[in-house]
C-alpha cells in the first residue's frame, strides 16, 4: 500500500513534470484530472469502481469544459481554473467515500502545489 501511494504521487508528480516547457497556471491541473492516463491512475489509486470511475470522467471534463466558457467569457485563467477545481472538488465529494475523498483533495492540492512551486521557479 505505501509503495503504491509513493507511485501514484510519483506519476502525478512527473506528469505535472510534462508542463515544465513553459510557466503553468492551475488551469493545467484541471486539464491534468481530464487526461486519461490520470484518470485511470487516480481510479487505481482511490480504488473506484466502474461506475464511480466514469462519474469522475464526466464531472472533470464538465469541469474542463466550464473553465473554457468562463475564459471564452472574459473571465481571467486564474478565476476559471479556480472556479472549475471547486466544481470537481464539490462533486468529487459527492461521488466518492469519505477515504476516497480525502485522498483525492491530497492529490489535488499536491498537483496544484507542484505546478505553483515550478511557476515559480520558472520566473527565476
Amino acid at each position: 500500500m505505501k509503495r503504491l501511494s509513493v507511485f501514484m504521487l510519483a506519476v502525478l508528480g512527473f506528469g505535472t513534470a510534462t508542463f515544465a516547457g513553459s510557466p503553468v497556471s492551475s488551469s493545467k491541473c484541471v486539464y491534468t484530472l481530464n487526461d486519461e492516463s490520470t484518470l485511470n491512475g487516480i481510479a487505481n489509486f482511490l480504488k473506484t469502481d466502474a461506475e464511480q470511475k466514469e462519474t469522475l470522467k464526466y464531472v472533470f471534463s464538465e469541469g474542463e469544459r466550464r473553465m473554457e466558457r468562463a475564459t471564452a467569457k472574459g473571465a481571467t485563467e486564474e478565476e476559471a481554473s479556480t472556479k472549475a477545481i471547486f466544481f470537481n472538488l464539490g462533486n468529487a465529494r459527492a461521488i466518492l467515500s469519505e477515504a476516497q475523498y480525502k485522498k483525492f483533495v491530497s492529490i489535488v492540492n499536491l498537483t496544484i502545489y507542484n505546478e505553483k512551486e515550478r511557476e515559480l521557479f520558472a520566473e527565476k
